[in-house]
């Protein structure tokens, strides 16, 4: 029986009730389905061609501004007075 490799492709966490981190699981994907490995680097093809895009960090700054401006919305709600 051939032995199948795994590559992980990120972290998974929930938050409990109070907004505090659970304890993360890491998320894998076969190997064959990342594109195999590549020889020079040793990542799989899927880690290099995310590695090598600029798209990524474009990705995340745009996410970190959401959360930024979500988390300001929830201040603003919770600071204003209650009304009857």
């Amino acid at each position: 029986m051939l032995k199948e490799n795994y590559v992980q492709v990120g972290q998974f966490a929930l938050r409990n009730p109070r907004g505090d981190f659970l304890p993360a699981v890491p998320l894998f994907i076969r190997e064959q389905d990342a594109g195999g490995r590549s020889e020079t680097s040793g990542l799989s093809v899927a880690e290099e061609i995310t590695l090598s895009s600029a798209d990524v960090s474009k990705i995340f700054a745009s996410k970190f501004k959401q959360y930024q401006q979500e988390t300001k919305k929830a201040k603003k709600k919770r600071m204003s007075p209650i009304q009857d």
